[in-house]
């Protein structure tokens, strides 16, 4: 396989080294893997579709925690494919002390289209990824390559509008001067790090980490729903679904997100609604991502 990175990737691999992410806690385990993983209802949902014995790749993986509860105790194969070596270095590390035989890692770069075998996988998973690369469409043309017939590739993105919130603190945490200023600036304007400066000791390389994502990232572009849909459909997917696609969704609309075979008929006009809506409440707080869900037609 052609490890071959653009510059960009390497310059996002050199960023992501100084703090790998997501960080595991200290002590962790694969039971709080479990746990963890159970309490997030859109993993959750994700696991419970992807049944057992399917080849599953988690494109752009960071340290693979996705990859470890999808790992254990489910009989799938786990592929973690992600540029960054020190990354995958720690999630190694975790796989090796708890145990975990069933995932591989890969080094890559995903604008790399020989980085990984064509018409491969079963399930495809990229969420917070194609949007630190210098060509996010490239990417995605490339995860269809390695996707089966039939097989889902779930691709998770910012939003143009929705993460409106999170790029006004941007611009305002920019223009502050002093380490000290910023953080505090931080963490009373970010709904994350409220919560998570409760318990700030066991909380300090996650709220590092997550500034570092959100506001230090030298890499970011930001797309919409039907930007998207056009991806697909330019390039022999079908989408089946996509999250948010309600004013007022509940956890439930997880489950629907997997379990849809055929799109809800919504105008353009009120998804564009649905996406600007959202700015207001927990997923504008969250960094605004949303998700398409789509099948690989012949």
């Amino acid at each position: 396989m052609n490890k071959k990175k653009t510059k960009t990737t390497e310059k996002v691999e050199n960023f992501y080294s100084k703090n790998p992410f997501p960080s595991y806690q200290v002590n962790e385990n694969k039971l709080d893997i479990l746990i963890k993983g159970d309490k997030n209802v859109l993993s959750k949902q994700f696991k419970i579709f992807a049944g057992s014995n399917k080849k599953i790749l988690e494109a752009g993986c960071g340290t693979a925690q996705l990859s470890c509860y999808l790992a254990i105790s489910s009989g799938n194969i786990l592929y973690s494919l992600d540029a960054t070596k020190k990354s995958l270095d720690v999630a190694q590390k975790f796989f090796d002390k708890e145990k975990i035989k069933n995932i591989k890692t890969i080094e890559g770069d995903l604008l790399n289209e020989n980085i990984l075998p064509y018409n491969f996988f079963d399930i495809i998973w990229c969420s917070g990824v194609l949007h630190h690369t210098d060509n996010p469409y490239l990417g995605f043309q490339n995860l269809t390559k390695f996707l089966k017939k039939d097989g889902y590739l779930i691709i998770g993105l910012y939003n143009r509008y929705t993460r409106l919130r999170t790029n006004i603190r941007r611009y305002v945490y920019s223009k502050i001067k002093g380490k000290k200023n910023k953080r505090r600036f931080l963490f009373i304007f970010d709904p994350i790090l409220r919560k998570m400066k409760k318990n700030l000791f066991k909380n300090r390389y996650k709220i590092f980490a997550w500034i570092m994502d959100q506001y230090d990232h030298i890499v970011e572009s930001q797309h919409t729903i039907d930007e998207v849909f056009e991806w697909f459909n330019n390039n022999g997917i079908q989408a089946t679904s996509y999250f948010p696609n309600n004013f007022n969704y509940s956890e439930t609309d997880f489950e629907k997100f997997f379990n849809d075979r055929k799109l809800n008929e919504t105008s353009f006009i009120e998804r564009i609604l649905v996406q600007i809506y959202h700015i207001f409440g927990s997923i504008g707080s969250e960094g605004g991502i949303f998700f398409v869900i789509g099948r690989k037609k012949n």
